[in-house]
C-alpha cells in the first residue's frame, strides 16, 4: 500500500489564502465606511475564502492498494475509488508557468484514463509523486493521441488569447 505525501507548501498556501481573504472580507464589510464598492470587495474576498476552505477540506489524499486507487479528503472521507484494472491508459504532460526566478515552477500532470473516467494527479501536490506515478502506470500504455490533442487545444487557446489581446490593443490605439 502506498499513501500520498501531501506537500506542506500547498496546504500552507491554502491556509494563508483562507486567513487573508477572510480578514480582507471582514475588514471591507465592517470596518471601512460603507460604500457599495467596499461591499462588493468584501463579498468577493469572503467568496474566495469559502473557495479556499472548500479546496482545503477536499484536498485529495491518495492511497494505492493492490487492486484500487482510493481518493480521500484530507479529513479522511472517501471521495472516489478506482479499480486499477479499469485504468486503460495514461498521459503525462510537462507544464511550467511563465514566472521568473523563485516564481518559476515546473510540474507534471498525470491523467489516468479509463472507459468512463479520467482522473488527474499533479506532481506539484505530492512529495512522493514519482512513487505514485510508477505504481499507477505500471503495465499501462501511454496515450500519445490524447497528449497531442491536449497540446493542440493548448496552442489553440494561446492563439485565441493572442488574437484577442492584439484586437484589444488595436482598439485602444
Amino acid at each position: 500500500m502506498i499513501k500520498s505525501k501531501t506537500k506542506t507548501s500547498e496546504v500552507i498556501l491554502l491556509l494563508i489564502g483562507i486567513i487573508i481573504t477572510s480578514l480582507l472580507g471582514v475588514i471591507f464589510l465592517f470596518y471601512i465606511n460603507y460604500q457599495r464598492f467596499h461591499l462588493v470587495i468584501g463579498l468577493i474576498n469572503l467568496s474566495l475564502s469559502l473557495l479556499c476552505i472548500y479546496h482545503f477540506y477536499n484536498y485529495p489524499v491518495l492511497i494505492i492498494t493492490q487492486k484500487e486507487l482510493i481518493i480521500k479528503t484530507i479529513t479522511g472521507k472517501d471521495k472516489r475509488r478506482i479499480l486499477l484494472s479499469t485504468i486503460e491508459s495514461y498521459t503525462e504532460i510537462k507544464k511550467e508557468n511563465a514566472g521568473q526566478g523563485i516564481a518559476h515552477r515546473k510540474w507534471q500532470d498525470l491523467t489516468l484514463i479509463g472507459d468512463d473516467f479520467t482522473y488527474k494527479i499533479s506532481s506539484s501536490a505530492y512529495r512522493n509523486y514519482p512513487e505514485l506515478r510508477n505504481r499507477l502506470v505500471k503495465g499501462l500504455k501511454k496515450n500519445k493521441k490524447e497528449e497531442r490533442r491536449w497540446h493542440d487545444r493548448n496552442l489553440t487557446q494561446w492563439g485565441i488569447g493572442l488574437i484577442i489581446f492584439v484586437f484589444l490593443f488595436l482598439l485602444i490605439l
